[in-house]
């Protein structure tokens, strides 16, 4: 967790995430794009999403998503998708255990996951969703194992390159790389700078 967070510091995640964004003028959820996401993208003005814009920083996409799930809470149907995943978990109360410990207004009688009906629907609308939908464990679960299994993705090619990417062993060597003059000193010993002549 502290490597996480220094990394998230060093690289100015943070810094950039809570000192220049602000949650639903410059980013939010965007429920009516085509294809639907349920992570944070680019917002124009208040309450107004780009059509087609992302975030490109996987960890700036990650914090911003997390950050609006904690300052909106669960909707009543993420709440329960989250609790039909947790019935299907062989972790279940264990889980519920954690969202109940976090959450005051669940009655004594709903703190364990096996006074939960999920057919009932008063008693979920009325007591466990406004109980349950701001608390952190539950919102953390939704986000670990709805939003950013589904969401996520990896492209397998780049078409950017970094420090890492010039030192990784390749099947071909590297003999040159298009840069400035003065970061030449710089370079691994099997790369040359190769200067355009003038």
């Amino acid at each position: 967790m502290l490597l996480l967070l220094r990394g998230l510091l060093a690289t100015n995640v943070i810094l950039f995430a809570l000192g220049q964004k602000r949650f639903r003028v410059n980013y939010g959820l965007a429920p009516d794009r085509h294809p639907p996401t349920m992570l944070a993208v680019p917002y124009r003005a208040k309450d107004s999403p780009a059509p087609c814009l992302e975030f490109s920083h996987p960890d700036v996409v990650i914090v911003l998503t997390c950050l609006i799930y904690y300052y909106q809470g669960l909707s009543n149907g993420e709440l329960r998708v989250c609790l039909e995943t947790l019935d299907k978990s062989d972790q279940a109360e264990q889980e519920y255990n954690r969202w109940a410990a976090a959450s005051p207004k669940l009655p004594s009688s709903l703190r364990h996951f096996s006074g939960v009906n999920l057919k009932d629907n008063a008693l979920y609308n009325k007591i466990i969703f406004p109980a349950l939908r701001l608390a952190k464990p539950a919102i953390d679960f939704y986000l670990a194992n709805v939003v950013f299994p589904k969401e996520m993705r990896e492209y397998p090619l780049k078409l950017s390159a970094s420090g890492w990417d010039l030192g990784k062993a390749k099947r071909h060597p590297l003999t040159g790389f298009s840069g400035i003059t003065d970061s030449k000193y710089v370079f691994l010993f099997s790369v040359t700078a190769l200067n355009l002549p003038e």
